[in-house]
Order: structure tokens, then sequence, then C-alpha cells
């Protein structure tokens, strides 16, 4: 049973169809000063993925237009164990210390068949492949934070230190077996193994100062380090002898490190019966990408500083009129800064751009909302301005191979409403909805795509 104080605990499981499960156990301990937590779980799941992709385009030889055609039947059994546990403590009136540990492990058989045509307009086939493919994807997640507080000589003047430490690694391995039967080859094998590590590290300190009861002050600082680490290694094996040759195609070492300092501060006061909000962040950025296997590096550093202000007003009890005005920035995912070219999925070949910017987003809101009796709505009206956002740049290489690989979008704006409602059609019955009504429009000119894009 819960209890306020004492010991808790709870036990779950459940049974899905086609050898689905899921078992979970977690207990506690609560006491005046100590509040602890312990949880662990298994989850045995089955997942299958279809895809499917059609690239039509004029062959660079020839001018003729083909149509390439690739299909993928996926399954994947994963295996999930699960473990947690945290631990807040009070020292005394003024200070507490809080812990958290958490650990996983997912992986399992992964199979997969692929198959491959291209064909001419009159519909003769100029090239047909398949490739089955059986291997296991283990990863290991772990989760480590330690925080401290302590309340100083103001009421509500706080002091929070915080550090946190998250890891991934990720290793996989592959075993192909490939046809060609247009044009005709012998069957050919080979494998493939995936290594993949993520660290990241992260230092925080808070400091709030309330200056009245409408007027509080909130400054900080935040380190961020993410270390990244792609392998690859592809081997061709010798049937008969089962001798591995290495494949420089599918062979490949990334490295990549990412440092962020930041630096903020936020002011909240009324004035005139409005809230205000206002914040300023500021960001010192430095990368570091190596592409080892081709000894290409890449270094960047910028500071920007990003801008917010928020501002809430209650027209009665029961409606509030919001306005909000912001500049963000969203980085690319490391893994579309690496330049190899991935082969797994052949001829769907896909690429990285160690060249790629962050994103930037202007982001202005307006809002009106109402609550009460239990009806809840709420209309936001928005217009979101971003550059250099991440898009997918397609072009076709020949011998039925379509390269995908990653660029820089120079516009893309979209402007909408959204809306969200909620309440009761009985006193039992509860409803929500929402909705999002917008355009959106891109300007890939930059790209070699004239004009401008909307939906």
């Amino acid at each position: 049973k819960k209890r306020p104080a004492g010991i808790a605990g709870s036990l779950q499981g459940g049974l899905g169809d086609r050898g689905r499960s899921a078992i979970g156990a977690s207990t506690s301990y609560s006491s005046a000063a100590l509040t602890a937590a312990f949880t662990a779980g298994y989850r045995h799941d089955i997942r299958e993925r279809q895809l499917a992709s059609t690239v039509q385009t004029p062959d660079p030889a020839t001018g003729q237009l083909l149509t390439s055609t690739s299909s993928l039947s996926e399954r994947l059994r994963r295996q999930v164990p699960t473990v947690s546990a945290s631990v807040d403590y009070t020292i005394d009136d003024h200070q507490s210390a809080t812990a958290s540990f958490s650990w996983s492990r997912r992986g399992g058989l992964r199979t997969y068949r692929q198959t491959n045509e291209t064909h001419t307009p009159a519909g003769v086939p100029t090239e047909s492949t398949q490739r089955l493919s059986s291997g296991r994807d283990p990863e290991t997640d772990v989760d480590e934070r330690l925080g401290y507080a302590r309340k100083l000589s103001r009421a509500g003047e706080q002091l929070d230190l915080s550090l946190h430490r998250a890891s991934s690694h990720q290793q996989e391995h592959y075993d192909y077996i490939n046809d060609s039967f247009i044009p005709a080859a012998p069957r050919s094998y080979s494998n493939l193994g995936f290594r993949e590590d993520h660290v990241t590290t992260e230092l925080g300190v808070d400091y709030t100062l309330p200056l009245s009861k409408t007027q509080s002050w909130k400054v900080g600082y935040a380190f961020a380090q993410d270390d990244y680490r792609f392998a690859n290694a592809g081997n061709f094996v010798d049937p008969v002898t089962l001798v591995q040759s290495p494949d420089p195609n599918t062979t490949n070492d990334f490295m990549y490190l990412q440092q962020v300092h930041s630096a903020y501060a936020s002011y909240q006061t009324n004035v005139a019966r409005w809230t205000w909000l206002a914040g300023l962040r500021a960001e010192a950025t430095r990368t570091d990408g190596q592409q080892l296997t081709d000894r290409v590096s890449t270094h960047a550093s910028y500071l920007r500083a990003y801008p917010s202000l928020h501002l809430s007003r209650g027209l009665s009890g029961r409606t509030t009129l919001s306005f909000g005005a912001s500049r963000r920035i969203s980085r690319p995912d490391p893994d579309n800064l690496n330049p190899y070219v991935d082969r797994e999925y052949t001829p769907n070949l896909r690429a990285g751009n160690a060249n790629l910017r962050p994103q930037f987003t202007q982001s202005y809101e307006v809002g009106y909302g109402y609550d009460h009796s239990g009806l809840s709505w709420q209309m936001t009206g928005y217009y979101r301005l971003n550059r250099d956002s991440t898009t997918d740049v397609t072009i076709y290489t020949g011998n039925g191979f379509s390269l995908t690989t990653k660029a820089n979008l120079p516009k893309n704006d979209s402007a909408g409403l959204e809306l969200t409602a909620s309440g009761h059609l009985a006193p039992k019955l509860g409803y929500s909805l929402s909705g999002n009504l917008f355009r959106s429009q891109i300007d890939a000119s930059a790209l070699g795509v004239p004009g401008l894009r909307s939906t």
C-alpha cells in the first residue's frame, strides 16, 4: 500500500500477443529526512517495419528515365532489462541533496529481406538484386545525476548545484547474403559491424533571488560536453574458406566533440496587471569533428545571444491574454555531420554533411485562454522564422543507386493557430481536443530548386 511514510511497493506484469511481455517491480521508503526508491523491470517486445522507396530520374549516361524501387521487410526482437534508483535527503532546514541512477540494456535478433529493381519506361528491367541480413544490436544506457540545494538568508533565496552524466554504447554486427539477378552474378557474402558511443557531461549552477512578492531574479551557468564516436567495419567473406577481407566502402571512423558554455538570467515582475518574464541566454559553442578514415577535420566556434520575453494578463477570473517572443538554436545531430557514405541499405545510400550549420528560430506567439467550471480552452497564434534548418537532398548516382545527404535549408517559415479544449460531457466522462491550422513555406533556391514551396 502507498503510505505517506514507511515502506511501499508495487509489482506489475503484462502479456501481449506474439510473445510480448513485461514485468516490473518498485519499492520506496519515506521518512521525515529521507526518501529512497528502487525500480527494476524487464520487457520482451517484437517490432516489424516495412520500408519502401521509389526514385525516378534520368540515367546520367543515356538520359533515359529510369524507375528504381526498393522494399525492405524487417523484424526485430527486443529484450529490455532496466534498473533505477533515487535518493532525496534533507540535511537540515537549509540544505538538501539528491542522487539518481538508471541503467538499461536493449537488443536482440534483427533480420530483414531487401529487394531492389530498376526498369525503363517500357518496363524492361535493368537491375534486380536481393539482400538477406541477420544480426544483433545490443545497446547499454546509463544515466547518473547529483544535486544539491541550499536555502539562503532571504525567503525563497536559493542556490542549486547539479551534475549529470549520461552514456550510451551500442555495438552491432550483421551478416549479409547478397544476390544479383540482373546482371547475373554469383552469390556473395559480407558482414558489417557498427559501434556508436555517446557520453554527455553537464554541470549547472542556479541562483534564485526574490526581491518582493512580485519580483524575482534568476541567474545561472551551465556547461555541457558531448563526446561522440561512430565506427563501422565491413568485410567480404569467402564462402569456402570463410576468410574475411576488409571492404573499404563500409569502413569508417568518425569522432565529434561539442562543448557549450552558457550564462543566463531572467527577471520576473508585475507591472499594471501584466506579468513580465524577460530572459537572456548567451552561449559559447565549440565543435571539433574528425573523419579519421578520410583524414578530414572540421572545427567551429561561435558566440550567440538568445533573448526571450513573455507577457500575460488575466482579463477576468476566467480568461488570460498572453504574448511571447524568443530566439533559440537547434544544433544538428552529430551523426548528420559524418560525411561517410552509409551503404547498409543499398541502393539507397546515405551520408552526412560536415559543414552543416545550426538552425536558428525566431518565434512570436499570442494566446487567449479560458478556464472555468471544468471547461478549459486555449487559442495560440504563432509565427516562426527558421534559418538553416536541416533537410534531406537526394540525387541519383547511376546504376540504380541514389544518395541522400544533409543540407541547410536557407528559409523555412510557418504561421498558424493552435487550438486545445478539455472538459466534461458528464460528471464521469471527460474529453480533450486539439488541432493546428498552419501554413508552411520553404525557400530551397540555394539548393537548386527554383521558387518558393508551401503547404
